[in-house]
């Protein structure tokens, strides 16, 4: 525990000090996971395009769960309802953020046990462009959400 603590603090003290890096970056991931027995877990995120044209997000694949999908919650009748999305494009130069109550990730079907602490690796597949690999750390859903300094 102490050594990830130490691994996360450097990371952030050399990032606080680099450049934007180029192509895609992800960031602040975090996620929820499942409660009881529904097998379905949320992860959120920052995704920050840092190239001169647009990319699109076509899918996502996760090490731990048979099946991710990218979500978005929609009013309905006045209800939110969950959507899913084929894909997500972010614009040349521009962030987006996958957050509660707006684009999400939905985690379903997990492999193994999946508990506040468990870490997963995604794959984001991009249209022309090659894969992003980003961790993601679950919290319990009771749990409030990291601050963006206490995560990756």
């Amino acid at each position: 525990m102490t050594g990830r603590i130490a691994i996360a603090l450097c990371c952030a003290a050399l990032s606080a000090c680099s450049p934007a890096p180029d192509g895609l970056v992800i960031t602040h991931t975090y996620g929820f996971a499942p409660v009881g027995t529904s097998g379905m877990a949320v992860a959120y995120l920052t995704v920050h395009n840092n190239t001169g044209q647009d990319i699109r997000i076509e899918s996502v694949h996760s090490k731990l769960f048979a099946n991710a999908e990218i979500h978005e919650t929609v009013m309905q009748d006045g209800h939110a309802r969950m959507r899913a999305m084929e894909n997500i494009e972010i614009r040349a130069g521009e962030t987006l953020e996958l957050e509660p109550g707006g684009v999400h990730l939905m985690l379903m079907q997990p492999h193994e046990p999946v508990t506040a602490g468990t870490v997963d690796t995604l794959t984001f597949n991009l249209s022309q462009h090659d894969a992003v690999i980003a961790p993601v750390e679950f919290f319990a859903r009771n749990a409030p959400p990291p601050m963006h300094e206490d995560i990756h």
